[in-house]
């Protein structure tokens, strides 16, 4: 009304500029008392303008190029998406030689976050280093490292499975179960320091034996905190393989804290089950343990299996070895 008023003593010309001056004052006090008032009444229409909610967690998934081919990875990938919900972010790190060289044709690129890898990145760290980190075959987790800290992504924390890894519940339960626990590495399970395996090539873990620890990264969440503290003793020279050096580093540290899963494991080791150690065979039921005779396995519910290695499966090399043992042990 006010601005038809306006409109119209400006037209007669009955108008001064103060008169002018005071009006519009007027008009823009009454702009902002109703834009307050709007907002006030309305208790959803906030004035906070910004779209979705930073994900507090991201989830990455560790595959290969070759094992994205197998309908059986695709079709996990896309299970692990669907369980989560939208608080939580999820990137697929893809291993490759040559990441120019990739075509990936089973996944949409479109609907997932892939990272591509290569296996020639080691900077900032020296070679010796970057290598005894990594392993024979495990580089995936120094570049993990490298992404944590030099992209900062917005997520509290970072949960890490590998593609073999299989959880017989509900994902994102499990996640959200531990949604608010502190511990700056969360795992199913460690071992203490002992003269074996990886402990023996780590000074640090043989200098520091009652702060340090072993690890399994299959499945396993981190904060930011203790990726920045092993990325800072990776670049002061600190050797060790990376299932022994990250959780030393932060047993040693006075606010790094390490804790387990408490009761989801179904069968979870390093490698193969006894007689499939080598990787060419094996059903999901065959477990070896300890070098007995083979015996019939069930899955059990909320239980995490690893590894479980599906493409084996889809590929006829497994399952001529697979009829063959089966026909030994007859």
């Amino acid at each position: 009304g006010l601005v038809l008023m306006l409109k119209a003593i400006l037209l007669n010309g009955n108008i001064c500029l103060i008169q002018y001056q005071r009006i519009v004052k007027i008009l823009v006090f009454l702009s902002l008392l109703n834009f307050f008032i709007i907002f006030s009444i309305i208790p959803n229409a906030s004035m906070n303008f910004s779209t979705a909610k930073i994900p507090e967690i991201c989830v990455v998934v560790t595959t290969t190029e070759q094992h994205l081919q197998y309908p059986c990875i695709v079709n996990k990938i896309q299970k692990i998406h669907d369980a989560l919900d939208i608080d939580k972010s999820m990137y697929i790190f893809v291993m490759a030689q040559n990441a120019s060289n990739v075509s990936i044709t089973t996944v949409n690129q479109d609907a997932y976050n892939l990272i591509f890898l290569e296996n020639n990145v080691i900077e900032p760290f020296s070679n010796d280093v970057a290598n005894m980190f990594k392993g024979q075959k495990s580089w995936v987790k120094l570049e993990l490292l490298r992404w944590v800290v030099e992209k900062k992504p917005l997520c509290k924390y970072i949960w890490h499975m590998e593609d073999d890894i299989e959880y017989t519940g509900d994902l994102d339960a499990l996640i959200n179960r531990y949604k608010n626990h502190p511990a700056d590495i969360l795992v199913p399970k460690y071992d203490k320091f002992r003269n074996a395996n990886h402990f023996i090539n780590c000074k640090f873990c043989k200098d520091h034996q009652d702060s340090s620890s072993k690890i399994l990264w299959s499945f396993s969440r981190f904060s930011k905190l203790v990726f920045n503290i092993t990325y800072e003793g990776l670049l002061h020279g600190y050797k060790g393989h990376h299932e022994v050096l990250l959780s030393s580093l932060c047993g040693y540290h006075e606010n790094c804290t390490l804790a387990t899963m408490n009761g989801i494991i179904g069968a979870y080791t390093a490698s193969g089950w006894g007689l499939f150690k080598s990787g060419t065979c094996c059903k999901f039921g065959d477990i070896v343990p300890n070098g007995n005779k083979p015996f019939n396995f069930t899955w059990v519910k909320d239980k995490l299996y690893h590894p479980i290695k599906c493409w084996l499966e889809e590929t006829r090399l497994a399952t001529e070895n697979h009829y063959k043992l089966d026909s030994n042990r007859a």
